[in-house]
């Protein structure tokens, strides 16, 4: 793409901000002949960054509107959850923490140490592939599928032996996932390492963070993994909760 059409993209992404834009308004903001705008929208709408409203018009799609949340809401997530995860970590004795996406990653933003002698390294403002770890997974389960479709199309990385990398298999555990509410991972990004997840929804049911739960693989077995995915999925429900969200429909 040429400099000029990122610049007529980023104006028409200015133009879009408000939402509920017509065709022709934007393109006589971005100065824009229609079949030019109508061109660069495509484009944008492919890629989830613009939206097509059920009026026609146009909006924020849901990775502008993800990149918005990242910076905007960041210090209010982590004000709201810090609470919650030290709860957390009171019930699970393990590391939990809070993470939200920004682009094709995960970015951990808060983490509450676990009591156990033995723990893993901090992975605050770490960032990770979405498919590796069970915060990226439980929120990539949510994404719309045209973005869940453009993530699996590219080369995805494989970090242990046991890393899922098979775009069928990860489609199948995002159906699990939306099912159970929460993911399992069990050293796909790290030898050692298991963690659980689970979602935090806005009001609208987007997934604007996850609520994760972390420790040497060791110390979890069948009964304490009942327990412990059960505290995470109350926890994220919480969280959402605050964020507009019924505990039951969490």
């Amino acid at each position: 793409m040429s400099v000029q059409s990122v610049e007529r993209a980023v104006a028409l992404l200015i133009a879009c901000a408000p939402g509920g834009r017509s065709l022709t308004d934007l393109a006589t903001e971005a100065d824009l002949a229609v079949s030019t705008a109508a061109r660069l929208l495509a484009t944008l709408c492919e890629l989830a960054v613009v939206s097509r409203e059920d009026d026609g018009g146009y909006g924020p799609g849901p990775v502008l509107q993800g990149l918005a949340i990242g910076m905007d809401r960041t210090g209010s997530l982590r004000a709201i959850t810090d609470p919650t995860l030290v709860d957390l970590v009171g019930v699970t004795g393990e590391t939990c923490g809070m993470s939200i996406a920004l682009g094709d990653e995960v970015r951990y933003i808060a983490e509450v140490s676990g009591s156990n002698l033995i723990q893993v390294r901090e992975f605050t403002n770490y960032q990770l592939p979405l498919h590796v770890v069970s915060s990226g997974l439980v929120i990539l389960a949510h994404w719309p599928a045209m973005l869940v479709d453009r993530y699996l199309q590219q080369p995805l990385a494989e970090f242990t032996v046991k890393s899922v990398v098979e775009p069928s298999m990860i489609r199948r555990r995002l159906d699990q996932i939306r099912q159970d509410g929460f993911c399992w991972t069990r050293e796909e990004f790290a030898e050692g390492i298991s963690s659980v997840a689970a979602p935090v929804l806005d009001a609208s049911g987007e997934p604007v963070a996850a609520i994760h739960c972390h420790g040497p693989t060791f110390r979890f077995d069948a009964a304490l993994d009942v327990e412990i995915q059960e505290a995470v999925v109350a926890a994220a429900a919480e969280v959402s909760a605050v964020l507009g969200v019924s505990v039951a429909a969490a």
